[in-house]
């Protein structure tokens, strides 16, 4: 599932816009799209899935639930995870997390933890 959303050899992120082909829910793709509202200042909308700017070397692993599952993504210093929840018989991502630090780095909480 992780490797649907980080696509390609440097692991470019897949179209959260298009979610025939990026396996995410309809609440998550909301949540982005307000992420991606340009900042009054500082710099631009990070990448929404690593909270980054540019996407390091990537590494994986899982677990998985009855209920869905978590992907722990490495990306070199940045450790974040992708939530995942079975929603109608398909796994989907439904949040993204700080590895290790809980539900307090929810991609739904204000502000927006970054993970590195």
């Amino acid at each position: 599932m992780a490797h649907r959303i980080f696509i390609g050899q440097n692991g470019g992120e897949c179209s959260w816009q298009d979610r025939s082909s990026c396996p995410i829910t309809a609440r998550l793709a909301a949540r982005f799209a307000q992420q991606q509202q340009p900042p009054a200042v500082g710099p631009g909308p990070l990448a929404a899935f690593c909270r980054c700017q540019n996407i390091p070397d990537l590494s994986m692993t899982a677990e998985t639930s009855s209920t869905g599952g978590v992907a722990h993504v490495t990306m070199g210093s940045i450790r974040g995870d992708l939530v995942m929840v079975d929603e109608g018989g398909t796994l989907l991502v439904d949040d993204t997390q700080c590895t290790g630090r809980g539900a307090a780095t929810s991609i739904y909480t204000s502000p927006v933890a970054q993970c590195g």
